[in-house]
């Protein structure tokens, strides 16, 4: 059975990446995680994993470098 917060984080990643403009075979590459693997967590794999942080890590810190170069553009 899936728990929520399994759910809740794979929603988040699947935003993050689409945001990103990435695929799963390019989420797995940085993570080194098949796409099948990055697929499933995105679907709420029934275990919370590090390859679900590591995953979740990598986007977040994809979405905080672009927020911080386009303000540095902005203020250019």
């Amino acid at each position: 059975m899936r728990s929520s917060v399994a759910i809740r984080v794979g929603e988040k990643i699947r935003e993050l990446r689409r945001a990103r403009g990435l695929t799963l075979a390019q989420v797995g590459e940085r993570t080194q995680m098949t796409k099948g693997q990055v697929g499933k967590i995105e679907h709420g794999a029934p275990r919370t994993s590090p390859d679900q942080y590591e995953a979740h890590d990598l986007l977040v810190g994809l979405q905080q470098r672009h927020a911080q170069c386009r303000a540095a553009l902005l203020h250019s």
